[in-house]
């Protein structure tokens, strides 16, 4: 397992842990959802992610705090 913002652009994952964060859930970052992780932005940029067919930017404080792993292909 690894955070998602360390985690590797262009790959799909499974939620595996989350804060304790509502607005997480309004998103569809949830523990069980899985997510596709397009890109990093340097310089403490946030984790940009496709969640279903939307995009989410997630700040890097709490894309450090969400444990992903690789999807099985």
């Amino acid at each position: 397992m690894e955070v998602l913002y360390n985690s590797t652009n262009n790959q799909s994952y499974s939620v595996v842990k989350t804060p304790n964060i509502p607005l997480l859930n309004v998103l569809g970052i949830f523990e069980g959802s899985q997510i596709f992780k397009k890109n990093t932005y340097k310089h403490g940029g946030p984790a940009l992610v496709l969640v279903g067919n939307r995009e989410v930017a997630v700040g890097k404080d709490i894309a450090e705090l969400i444990e992903v792993k690789k999807q099985e292909e």
